[in-house]
């Protein structure tokens, strides 16, 4: 146990950069960038809609209709951002309570890592880790009914990717309340139904999430509520919407395996 400890921290620093590349999810709106072989591209607007061999899928909609499918390497593509002139101050409970999905994403973003931001971290993760649930927080005005539509739009602002920053940031490793709502909203972005919509699971793994769950058993090992949505987020991370052992979902079993998912639900299960 011992050595799995030794092995899960180093896996969280060695794979936080090379399980980026197929980290967003389809239908997330992207802009094109530092393309040699294409250089009119550059500047141009797209929308995921695969992840192959290494490249993203991404389509190119033209005036008049046309539109136009391109295979592109992980450094030329990047989210577009929807800050929607958000701004945070001491009362930020009405900024919450008016953000969609999408805007919550980019709040978390924006201003997740930093330290004076603590107590609104500490509260908008309640409201991520319930997108699929709207009635819990009664239904935020820019929130959609449906839970999976929420966590859809979640995802293709990129929010998971900001958890994962979250859970990453120093002066927030320590609060066991942080670590266990990151861990609950993994688990939820995770869900099949979230998962056939956009290939969520896939990109959670991409982005690390093993790694940073691993990092939370690990750091708050005698905390019950952070192993237990730990361990049941990496099991969700285990298994794909998929109904055949296809190219997906033995990439999901293989990414939790690499960044130290099994050993970290080894470590929880003998410490409870």
């Amino acid at each position: 146990l011992l050595g799995a400890d030794a092995k899960i921290a180093a896996l969280g620093r060695d794979l936080s950069d090379s399980y980026n590349m197929a980290a967003l999810v389809r239908g997330t709106d992207v802009i094109i960038s530092g393309l040699n072989s294409r250089p009119e591209l550059n500047g141009e607007c797209g929308k995921v809609i695969s992840f192959e061999d290494g490249r993203y899928g991404v389509k190119i909609d033209r005036d008049g209709g046309k539109s136009e499918a391109i295979r592109l390497k992980p450094p030329n593509v990047a989210a577009r951002e929807y800050a929607a002139g958000l701004k945070l101050d001491a009362n930020f409970m009405p900024v919450l309570q008016r953000s969609s999905p999408g805007q919550l994403a980019w709040l978390l973003g924006e201003y997740g890592a930093a330290e004076e931001h603590a107590r609104f971290v500490e509260v908008a993760l309640l409201f991520a880790a319930v997108l699929a649930f709207p009635d819990q927080v009664g239904y935020p005005s820019a929130w959609d009914r449906d839970g999976v539509s929420n966590c859809v739009a979640f995802l293709r602002a990129g929010g998971h990717k900001a958890i994962l920053k979250i859970g990453a940031a120093k002066h927030l490793e320590k609060n066991a309340a942080v670590a266990e709502r990151c861990a609950q909203v993994v688990m939820g972005l995770a869900m099949d139904e979230v998962d056939a919509a956009v290939g969520s699971t896939a990109a959670l793994n991409a982005a690390g999430a093993p790694a940073a769950l691993a990092a939370a058993i690990r750091t708050h090992l005698e905390v019950e509520g952070v192993q237990d949505a730990a361990v049941k987020a990496l099991s969700s991370l285990s298994a794909s919407a998929d109904s055949e052992p296809s190219a997906s979902a033995v990439y999901c079993r293989t990414a939790v395996l690499e960044q130290g998912g099994l050993e970290a639900a080894v470590l929880a299960a003998a410490a409870h």
